[in-house]
């Protein structure tokens, strides 16, 4: 929570916008975003150090250091190439045509992203019920289809009035300006 929500926020808004005052355009504004991830990254592994003594210890029980750092360590790497990965978009977008072109492009993916609120705020419901419903074939068919009759009745108006009246919609939740997107 830490890294994610406070340490990389911040860094990357203060060197970013050091960068880009002192005049580093879009290298400043990727810079910036990197050189915050690794401040993320030692910052979060200080945090795990000072907190962890079984760690420094060497053992918790059964499970060693070797174990730990052998199961964790991929996902680390993951964590980092998902950072990376979920950025490049719009990377690529910035380096090959212009800033506003990055922002009609993130404006038009937030709208994408939204309509899967309903999905994604069923999910921690429809999860464990269904691992309670697991032996039971006809309850587990009941719960597949009542969930999906919610998620696309709710999730329809909002792709209905994304696909009939975009500018409309856009102009609404954001400006005039970004009915381009």
């Amino acid at each position: 929570s830490y890294m994610k929500d406070i340490i990389n926020p911040t860094f990357r808004l203060i060197i970013t916008t050091v960068l880009i005052l002192a005049g580093a355009e879009l290298f400043g504004l990727v810079i910036g975003h990197i050189f915050a991830l690794v401040i993320a990254i030692v910052s979060g592994l200080f945090f795990f150090y000072r907190e962890s003594n079984w760690f420094r210890q060497g053992s918790i029980g059964s499970v060693r250091k070797r174990q730990i750092v052998s199961y964790s360590l991929p996902l680390v790497f993951a964590g980092v190439i998902y950072s990376i990965v979920g950025y490049i978009d719009q990377f690529l977008i910035g380096y090959f045509l212009d800033s506003s072109d990055v922002a009609y492009y993130q404006v038009a993916f937030i709208l994408a992203a939204n309509t899967l609120i309903i999905l994604k705020s069923l999910t921690p419901i429809y999860k464990p019920t269904v691992a309670s419903a697991q032996d039971n074939p006809d309850q587990l068919s009941i719960i597949y289809k009542t969930t999906t009759q919610w998620v696309t009745m709710f999730t329809l108006p909002i792709i209905i009035t994304l696909l009939l009246a975009p500018q409309l919609y856009l102009s609404t939740f954001f400006s005039a300006e970004y009915t381009v997107a």
